[in-house]
């Protein structure tokens, strides 16, 4: 089926700084990280990260510049068939949500403020990728420019969480889940 490379980092949810402590988004942070690997179990899994992780679930791919775009380029050398990359705070995304996306062509699935929560890179695509802002429309353009056939994928179950306005949303909308559950703990 190909791999995932999983984009982790213990120390993030920064924008979620005026809600939570840092010891509470550490642990929202590792319960996401958590369910991903249980959404992944069976496949081929990468966890590109600064930090240090050791788990026999995954292989790590070292982020050593805090940059998601390097440790992309790292990985796509590193793994030559085709991978999903995924951030790791998706906490509705499903294991059939994940397979649809194994394909032979690029898919990319757009997050609720103008990001990428998903793409899914075949390996013989070669590209630069272009996470960070607006990076939905800064792949299109990419692969537009290579001549590159894609499918976008809409889905909230791909919706991640960054802001305050994103937990609300999950509340309201995903009030039984188990991300909500823990929300309400902190």
């Amino acid at each position: 089926m190909g791999s995932v490379l999983l984009l982790v980092r213990l120390s993030g949810k920064a924008r979620l700084s005026h809600l939570y402590t840092e010891e509470q988004r550490r642990t929202l942070v590792v319960f996401l990280f958590e369910r991903m690997l249980e959404v992944l179990e069976g496949l081929t899994v990468y966890v590109a990260t600064p930090d240090d992780l050791v788990d026999g679930r995954f292989q790590v791919i070292r982020d050593e510049w805090k940059d998601i775009n390097k440790v992309i380029t790292r990985a796509r050398k590193t793994v030559k068939e085709d991978m999903l990359v995924l951030p790791c705070d998706l906490p509705f995304v499903e294991r059939n949500d994940i397979t649809q996306l194994f394909n032979d062509r690029i898919k990319i699935v757009p997050s609720q403020n103008g990001g990428t929560n998903a793409l899914f890179l075949p390996a013989h695509v070669n590209i630069v990728t272009q996470f960070g802002s607006n990076s939905f429309e800064n792949h299109l353009k990419a692969f537009e420019c290579q001549g590159l056939h894609y499918e976008i994928v809409r889905s909230d179950r791909f919706r991640d969480i960054d802001s305050e306005e994103d937990i609300a949303w999950a509340l309201e909308h995903r009030g039984e889940s188990a991300f909500s559950h823990v929300v309400r703990e902190l």
